[in-house]
């Protein structure tokens, strides 16, 4: 399959709150292109008009044709005979944007025969299964009001096969709680997929979590911490929600279910990024566990096929839109890192601004990066932290860190034992920075 992926960096800061022009680096290969696009108050309220479905066919194509222009300024052509297109950026508000719903010629990038699209985010990667076979698990949770679990569980009954099971004597968790979800899947670890349907839930305005049975409402940060300790085995979550994938203008601090989840290292997941009715969620777990028979490999054609059976539906507008993938790609075997005896080398170049772009994605949703290198750094003279810019925005905190960290000789392996306990989730990303900067540590 023939990939796109566009790779995405915010120019400005990270820090910065709201809208309005925003400018982006795209990286091909090692050169790097900006461009700027503006996310006017026009463009916003079309968004929050479509994210709860109140939007016309009007919006919709110009919705369409403002992503589709951000595409251009991207440098990506929709005429290009690509077959897979992938989103990857760091910049939250680039996932407000709905690119299935991007014009391309006299249709839309979601519904283009051989096309499909994932979203990522930087760094995420997935590791293989040791054995790609199991079962399903489907969750549901109705505390407020009726979901359709007989349709989904008959559809999965029907469906699963042979290489992913469904058994619903012992396969269902009726009323779900984050507990009893978690406490099947450490029992049961031949878990492949778990299947999770029940309403969205507003947070704040453009902030949703999910209506899970013993939370006022249950956040995404959550439900990622609930579903991490079990990304080895625990192959695909699908989100049967309204409002399951949906980011949403403004949704900075706590983002999407869907990408929480993957950020969690969860390697597929698949969500309803608008609102999804009821009828249209028998449809995708109707189609997508039917497409699945020869393994995950299907998911992009399970998942087209989805979209186009519920464009199809009449009575239907943009809600075929509302299905989005995330999806890990597989983990290349990183060099080895140094020995913790082995001296330091010279640090490669390059290598100082990643690991200045790895300190500020960790610590950039948090207040405790100076704490964390204070209490590091305990004991050590060699370094002035008050010559770095604390109450500044965390871009110039991190990158004035840095510079005294390299000049002192700091960056050293207890910087990145420290991490790894700290952000366990990002223990991946943090090895292969360590890899880059230490070297082998045998002079080699």
């Amino acid at each position: 399959m023939s990939g796109l992926e566009l790779i995405l960096h915010p120019a400005h800061d990270a820090d910065t709150s709201g809208f309005g022009p925003r400018t982006y680096r795209r990286r091909v290969g090692d050169r790097l292109t900006a461009f700027e696009f503006n996310f006017s108050s026009e463009l916003v309220q079309k968004l929050f008009a479509l994210y709860h479905g109140d939007a016309d066919a009007e919006t919709e194509r110009e919705i369409g044709a403002e992503i589709e222009r951000f595409l251009q300024l991207a440098g990506v052509s929709l005429n290009d005979a690509t077959s897979r297109i992938t989103i990857c950026s760091d910049a939250d508000e680039v996932y407000a944007l709905p690119f299935e719903l991007a014009s391309r010629g006299s249709g839309w990038l979601g519904l283009a025969p051989g096309v499909s699209l994932r979203y990522r985010w930087p760094d995420v990667i997935s590791d293989p299964a040791a054995n790609p076979r199991g079962r399903v698990l489907f969750a549901w949770a109705a505390p407020d009001a009726s979901v359709p679990h007989e349709e989904h569980q008959k559809k999965l009954d029907a469906r699963c096969s042979s290489w992913l099971s469904f058994d619903p004597d012992r396969d269902v968790i009726p009323q779900a709680t984050r507990a009893a979800i978690a406490d099947r899947l450490k029992r049961d670890e031949d878990v492949r997929v778990l299947h999770l349907l029940c309403h969205g839930k507003q947070i704040r305005r453009g902030q949703y979590g999910l209506a899970l049975v013993g939370d006022e409402v249950t956040s995404p940060t959550q439900l990622a911490t609930t579903l991490a300790p079990f990304r080895a085995t625990l192959r695909m979550v699908v989100l049967c929600a309204c409002q399951g994938g949906e980011q949403g203008p403004g949704a900075r601090q706590l983002g999407s279910v869907a990408r929480e989840l993957h950020r969690a290292g969860i390697p597929l997941v698949v969500a309803s990024r608008l609102p999804l009715r009821f009828d249209d969620s028998v449809t995708l777990t109707d189609i997508l566990y039917g497409e699945l028979r020869a393994g995950f490999a299907d998911i992009d054609r399970a998942l087209a096929s989805a979209r186009r059976a519920i464009h199809d539906t009449p009575g239907r507008t943009y809600e075929w839109a509302s299905l989005q993938l995330f999806a890990a790609p597989p983990r290349v075997t990183a060099r080895p890192a140094a020995p913790t005896s082995a001296p330091v080398p010279t640090i490669a170049p390059g290598s100082v601004k990643a690991l200045r772009q790895l300190l500020q994605r960790l610590f950039v949703a948090s207040d405790d990066l100076q704490e964390f290198i204070e209490e590091w750094l305990a004991g050590r003279d060699d370094v002035d932290l008050d010559d770095v810019p604390w109450g500044a925005s965390k871009t110039k905190a991190t990158r004035r860190l840095v510079k005294l960290l390299e000049a002192s000789g700091a960056i050293d392996h207890g910087l990145f034992e420290a991490l790894v306990a700290t952000r366990p989730r990002q223990r991946v990303r943090i090895d292969e920075v360590r890899a880059a900067l230490l070297g082998r540590g045998d002079g080699s």
